[in-house]
């Protein structure tokens, strides 16, 4: 089937999202946790060092730091084993990924906001 210009709209088999692999899932979700602890002990000795000296460290920055580095350290680690290219013939986007990997950090940085707040 075929269309042209922009007025037209696609047709339903191309709306429907592609389903993830359960195990493409699972692994990013060790990922994301592992990243996770990994950001926080380097979050927790940057806020132990800065409030050691004269000034005095932010811990609500803490969590917001620590889920940006997850993050940023699942692209790093996207692009280190060549992964990318694999999750696009997946039908899975970066953004996707990132989403599912960054699920981990979002929740317990939620559980300990609320249970040490």
């Amino acid at each position: 089937m075929h269309w042209v210009g922009w007025n037209r709209t696609r047709p339903a088999e191309y709306e429907a999202p592609v389903p993830m692999p359960p195990r493409l899932r699972r692994t990013l979700l060790q990922r994301g946790l592992t990243l996770w602890i990994l950001a926080r002990v380097i979050a927790m000795g940057m806020v132990a060092v800065a409030s050691s000296g004269s000034g005095r460290a932010s811990t609500l920055l803490v969590p917001l730091w620590s889920m940006t580095m997850c993050c940023a350290l699942l692209l790093v680690d996207f692009h280190r084993r060549k992964e990318l290219v694999l999750l696009h013939n997946l039908g899975v986007t970066t953004g996707r990924a990132l989403s599912i990997g960054v699920l981990p950090s979002l929740v317990l940085e939620t559980l300990l906001f609320v249970a040490f707040a």
